[in-house]
């Protein structure tokens, strides 16, 4: 389709596909361990461009990297693929790039540690998939999962099972 605009033509994109299938916007985070998982997008409340100042916390598990202040609140910052004991690729060796701050229940706020800009995406209902076997004992972290056409099965997150549940005593292996 070709729209005239003050004597000059612009193309817009549209949509012809006779699809009316309902999807949902979600984001793509790349974890260490080299898994990409998803959240919702009405999760994600920012992305950090560039990792923000982590204040170590004396103490605290290794995946814990420790606090950020967002707006004169301390959020705690984890290392999902870390926490996971996910094998590590050598590009894990080299610093995160990004993290996002994510919104949880009761107004409570976490940050995850990525290796790269998230990506947007909206899934179809129609993509929902099986967790694979590899993946089984995540259940109580990722309780469902879609297949993506290019990273293949990508867990969805359960946020507050992320930051509010001790989940080394839940995955099973």
């Amino acid at each position: 389709m070709a729209v005239q605009v003050q004597g000059k033509q612009v193309v817009a994109s549209v949509d012809i596909s006779t699809s009316a299938e309902d999807t949902s916007p979600a984001w793509l985070l790349d974890i260490s361990g080299g898994l990409t998982v998803a959240v919702a997008a009405q999760d994600v409340i920012y992305v950090f461009p560039q990792v923000p100042q982590v204040v170590p916390v004396p103490q605290t598990p290794d995946h814990v990297t420790g606090v950020l202040v967002w707006q004169q609140r301390l959020v705690p910052a984890i290392d999902l693929g870390m926490y996971l004991d996910l094998k590590q690729t050598a590009n894990d060796e080299i610093q995160a790039e990004v993290m996002v701050l994510v919104a949880l229940a009761g107004s409570k706020l976490g940050a995850l540690v990525l290796r790269q800009i998230p990506e947007r995406v909206d899934v179809a209902d129609s993509r929902q998939c099986d967790l694979p076997p590899v993946l089984h004992g995540w259940d109580c972290l990722a309780p469902s999962c879609f297949m993506h056409e290019v990273r293949g099965v990508v867990p969805i997150l359960d946020l507050n099972t992320v930051f509010g549940r001790n989940l080394k005593t839940e995955i099973k292996d």
